[in-house]
């Protein structure tokens, strides 16, 4: 593809672009809902700020084309293409990996026609992680806003029967920092700046951004370093919320929710392949999604599979600029082509 518009579709937000940008621009991934459609009220209750919102790729489903044709309208009018333009535009969608193929194929089908647009292509996401990394057999740990894939890929095939995915994920983060804030509040005598942070979604979302990080080894009694929060009218000592929201990536359990955690979910994900190929699987685990940016994640995420796989060889990979970085390889690869 010559120049693609590139577009990487999240659960919280789409990264699109040209491959001669530096990086994505960001449109959030929702729709503001009328008729009393609210969103999901499941969703709702973890971040009130969704009300009155439909993120139609909450759940990591591809949604059908005139659905998604508003959001991508949406990118065509930031980048100022007009009707003749779309007809000379190419667009590569990046989805995901649990999307079934000839939905992929539909729904690209209908919105080229529906857009206007010269032709419309997809890749799937994971795989195009890993084989950005010259990698074509592991597994990548997709750690989403609202959902998280774990995707084993062989020999470059995406082994889609054996994808496990969780709701877990940075939504969930954003949600115990809330609760926290909320219980450290009603214990100290800074009330109403604890009590403010609670309900400051952009602040509770910049404190996981630059201050969370997570316990290597959680069975140690030693103490992560602790931040400060200071700002025109907030000045507080954020303390065990920076290190004891990020657990819920483990263990969802502790904010009352029944999901499966990260860990387990790529143990599950090991044990359904055949066992011939797991050894090569667990031997390249890569960590992409902005989440898997938090400070300790990787190092964590290593010393847990040790422990719950002696059996098997066992790497975990972070990645720089997690968050871009599947757009980035479209926007590279795209770049090579044109040469």
């Amino acid at each position: 593809m010559q120049n693609p518009l590139i577009i990487d579709l999240g659960t919280g937000f789409l990264k699109y672009g040209f491959p001669s940008q530096t990086k994505p621009r960001i449109l959030p991934a929702y729709i503001k809902t009328t008729g009393g459609k609210t969103g999901d009220e499941y969703l709702i209750r973890l971040d009130p700020t969704r009300a009155g919102k439909f993120y139609p790729l909450e759940n990591g489903n591809l949604p059908d084309s005139e659905t998604l044709k508003p959001l991508i309208l949406e990118i065509f009018n930031r980048l100022g293409l007009g009707g003749h333009q779309r007809l000379a535009t190419e667009v590569q969608l990046l989805v995901f990996s649990i999307v079934e193929q000839n939905h992929v194929y539909d729904v690209c089908d209908q919105l080229r026609v529906l857009l206007g647009c010269r032709k419309l292509l997809a890749a799937y996401q994971q795989v195009l992680t890993l084989l950005f990394l010259s990698k074509h057999t592991g597994m990548v740990v997709d750690i989403g806003h609202t959902i998280s894939l774990i995707t084993p890929i062989y020999r470059g095939f995406l082994l889609r029967e054996h994808v496990v995915d969780t709701a877990t994920g940075g939504l969930y983060v954003s949600a115990a920092l809330r609760q926290l804030l909320e219980e450290t509040a009603k214990e100290s005598s800074k009330y109403s700046d604890y009590a403010k942070l609670a309900t400051d979604i952009k602040a509770v979302e910049y404190i996981k951004r630059n201050f969370c990080q997570v316990r290597i080894d959680p069975r140690e009694n030693t103490t992560p370093r602790e931040w400060r929060y200071r700002r025109k009218d907030i000045d507080v000592q954020l303390g065990s919320v920076t290190w004891k929201s990020p657990e819920v990536l483990f263990d969802p359990t502790l904010i009352g929710i029944s999901d499966t955690g990260l860990i387990d979910a790529v143990v599950e994900s090991i044990e359904q392949v055949d066992m011939s190929i797991r050894r090569e699987l667990s031997n390249d685990i890569v960590l992409t999604g902005g989440t898997s940016m938090i400070l300790g994640l990787r190092e964590r995420f290593e010393s847990e599979l040790k422990r719950k796989l002696p059996h098997l060889p066992v790497n975990v990979y972070a990645l720089e600029d997690a968050i871009n970085f599947t757009w980035k390889s479209a926007a590279t690869l795209a770049k090579q082509q044109a040469k």
